[in-house]
């Protein structure tokens, strides 16, 4: 994500001991990693076309002056260029199928790195970084259903066996459940603050170690393949200040079935199932 800055480049001095005096500033020098802002102190390969559907990835690889060089990929076809200095820009074309999996792995050369969580490499010693992206689509039927308080599915857990008796207010096709709701969900011209999400999915997965990352509010349930491996049934645990979050470790291999059931009883929701891939 590139956070907006005047459109000017201008090389300013930095606070001794975050960002290098030879950063520049202006937007296209402010990046936002999953751990925080980039500080320029070690090598990075940033995806800067990430929303393009046209299969075509163009890359900047930044960081202190250097060398760098490819040493494996996979997902990706015509890499154009595979070594070069910092820094770069290099472009792939993602691989063809359903499935997400790239990995780009480096190594870079020169000056003296400081990683994200403080380790420090001295100058010459080579540093491998990465680029990774992985995207197991799953074959969801989303239901939804209302409910009061004398079918609040919380207080009266046995409810939830007798929806497929019900008609859902609204209904989707997805490949991913990656959900938040304020004020409830919206069903034509209705708005329904207390509702339950009821998904299955199905999907065929190459033979592996998984993190399934589960973030819910205000209760909710995981099955796989019939199997309950989450069990976060009762709000009052939480406080609700942030969504909790669970990661579940699994090996899974070909076909599997999954079955989330959710409830929200009022004001902010959210429900999201996320697969990662563990290297």
């Amino acid at each position: 994500m590139h956070v907006l800055w005047p459109d000017r480049f201008l090389q300013v001095k930095k606070p001794s001991g975050r960002i290098p005096d030879s950063a520049l500033s202006g937007r296209k020098n402010i990046l936002i990693t999953e751990w925080g802002p980039y500080d320029f102190r070690s090598p990075i390969i940033w995806n800067t076309n990430p929303t393009d559907t046209s299969g075509l990835m163009q890359f900047d690889i930044l960081g202190p002056s250097g060398k760098w060089k490819i040493r494996k990929y996979y997902g990706v076809v015509g890499v154009s260029a595979v070594n070069g200095e910092v820094p770069a820009k290099v472009t792939a074309r993602k691989g063809s199928g359903e499935r997400t999996d790239i990995l780009i792995e480096l190594e870079y050369t020169g000056q003296k790195v400081q990683t994200t969580f403080g380790e420090r490499v001295i100058a010459g010693k080579p540093y491998r970084f990465q680029f990774r992206r992985f995207f197991q689509p799953i074959r969801w039927e989303v239901n939804w259903f209302t409910y009061d308080s004398l079918t609040n599915p919380v207080r009266f857990p046995e409810r939830l066996m007798r929806l497929d008796q019900q008609t859902p207010v609204k209904s989707e096709i997805a490949d991913k459940l990656d959900y938040a709701w304020w004020g409830g969900i919206r069903a034509g011209e209705k708005q329904f603050q207390q509702f339950i999400t009821l998904a299955n999915g199905q999907a065929n997965i190459p033979d592996g170690e998984y993190e399934l990352s589960v973030t819910w509010d205000d209760a909710v349930r995981v099955y796989l393949d019939g199997k309950i491996i989450l069990d976060e049934w009762e709000p009052s645990r939480y406080s609700f200040d942030e969504s909790p979050n669970r990661k579940i470790k699994l090996h899974l291999s070909g076909n599997h079935n999954f079955k989330v059931e959710h409830a929200e009883l009022n004001g902010f929701a959210t429900l999201a199932i996320k697969l990662r891939k563990l290297d």
